[in-house]
């Protein structure tokens, strides 16, 4: 049980032993208490439906504070306008932001790119079951978060060169059920690489 709670803390990229040692000695536990390398062998990224019930996610949704991300402009990928980079090393399958916005329905999202004249357009669009979704993430700042720019809007988009993919999950949130969709890596990332999905 005292695996699992540790494990537990632990849903968006592996601990570090410092940071296992740490909360063992918050929580006090002097016997029967596994060993910060016997947890690290034992992480493992977290699974869909772990991810769907994590708290520590679900606050990361709400808060948008994602750790070790940075906003750079120009782009290293692209050359010209914004782009997110790692600031920390996250192993392969790692979650590493959501894509935040507005979700309303495939037709909607539809409707709001027919009436925009902006060249680029933030609508995310994907299926959840037989319904078509749109995450729309064209307003800055979001009205949810209105002294900050999200990371996953930011994110570019390449054909040739991923390295990160999102995956849906149906968040079961204390208010309520939600789609978000969340960056995972899709391979060990370095240090100030560029995330392109």
């Amino acid at each position: 049980m005292r695996e699992k709670h540790l494990l537990a803390k632990w849903t968006r990229r592996p601990p570090t032993i410092p940071k296992i040692d740490s909360v063992i000695q918050k929580e006090r536990w002097y016997s029967n208490c596994p060993t910060a390398q016997a947890i690290m062998s034992k992480w493992s990224p977290p699974k869909k439906e772990e991810v769907e019930s994590s708290v520590s996610l679900m606050k990361l949704v709400h808060t948008q504070k994602w750790k070790h991300l940075a906003v750079v402009e120009p782009s290293p990928w692209a050359g010209e306008g914004k782009g997110v980079v790692t600031t920390k090393r996250f192993p392969k399958n790692s979650i590493l932001c959501d894509y935040h916005g507005e979700l309303i329905t495939g037709a909607e999202g539809r409707r709001r790119m027919a009436n925009r004249s902006s060249d680029t357009d933030y609508s995310f669009f994907f299926k959840a079951g037989s319904k078509e979704l749109c995450v729309d993430a064209h307003n800055v700042p979001c009205s949810c978060h209105p002294h900050m720019e999200t990371f996953g809007r930011i994110i570019n988009h390449s054909k040739w060169d991923t390295n990160i993919r999102p995956e849906i999950c149906l968040m079961q949130f204390p208010e309520g059920s939600q789609h978000i969709i969340f960056f995972r890596a899709m391979k060990d990332l370095e240090v100030n690489e560029e995330l392109l999905f």
